[in-house]
């Protein structure tokens, strides 16, 4: 087997060895837990690849087959607080990236364990934040976390009642420039939200209240203060609307079926901070 020298790091290496000739390929995870391939020397395509994995990566992968509400977040928290820590140890790092688990995906269906309503931003990746993989969470995702469009209130419901997912999650996250957007038109520049498309005064118009009632709250903060704070109430409006409009999740979440939570993801940190919760 070929041996390469690679910088000490808490990113785990896999090694394939072909089994008809010597020719090694590295599979290295990044800090964004996505995985890539680099051909060191391959005289001729390999036909069988043999995965060597240390006990210790089988163990943090390991994932939970059916769990409560409360235990699917403790799970996901704690997937976070390794992600946070930089430890490369997410679904994506496993055999995910083979052609068989892709097959055995495609054929066997989804089975998310939460489904996940958070914002479109491209730093805000829940699969990776949580150190998930493919066919691990339902993800709805629309600028600003918001849920007043009748089109996401259908994916969350759709998520939620037809893969049975034990836990409903709207997170909004710091930085979000939809929330600076919302904040600063609402604020500073009333006069410009007349002249906005129909489609964008449909994601300003829900925040205006929540921005009053911010201005109510604190005087002279930042706008990025004022827009973490703004992003927090969002998540919680979420969930108030989710309830009002979806009955049937509703009545899951009265019957202890659903639990239904209000997060925030911290850009700067790369932790999930729980709002609310239903069940408190």
């Amino acid at each position: 087997m070929w041996s390469v020298p690679l910088r000490k790091s808490h990113i785990p290496t896999f090694i394939f060895t072909d089994t008809s000739s010597t020719c090694p390929v590295v599979l290295v995870s990044n800090r964004n837990c996505l995985v890539h391939r680099r051909n060191l020397h391959q005289s001729k395509p390999f036909k069988q690849s043999k995965l060597i994995m240390s006990q210790q990566i089988k163990t943090l992968i390991d994932r939970p087959k059916s769990m409560s509400y409360d235990a699917v977040l403790d799970f996901l928290l704690q997937k976070n607080q390794q992600f946070q820590r930089g430890m490369e140890t997410g679904a994506i790092i496993e055999n995910e990236t083979l052609p068989e688990y892709r097959q055995s995906l495609a054929q066997g269906g989804q089975k998310p364990v939460a489904t996940i309503v958070t914002c479109c931003d491209s730093r805000v990746i829940p699969e990776v934040i949580f150190q998930q993989g493919f066919g691990k969470l339902f993800t709805v995702r629309t600028a600003g976390s918001l849920v007043s469009s009748p089109t996401v209130l259908g994916s969350i419901q759709f998520g939620v009642e037809n893969f049975a997912t034990p836990l409903l999650m709207v997170m909004g996250h710091t930085e979000c420039g939809a929330a600076i957007t919302g904040w600063n038109l609402c604020c500073h520049e009333k006069d410009r939200i007349e002249q906005l498309s129909p489609a964008l005064r449909s994601l300003i118009d829900p925040m205006a209240p929540l921005v009053e009632s911010i201005q109510s709250q604190y005087q002279n903060i930042s706008t990025s203060e004022a827009s973490k704070h703004l992003a927090e109430a969002i998540a919680k409006d979420a969930v108030k609307t989710i309830l009002r409009e979806l009955p049937s999740l509703r009545n899951l979440q009265a019957t202890h079926k659903l639990g239904i939570v209000s997060a925030l993801y911290d850009l700067h940190e790369g932790n999930v901070i729980v709002l609310e919760k239903s069940w408190q």
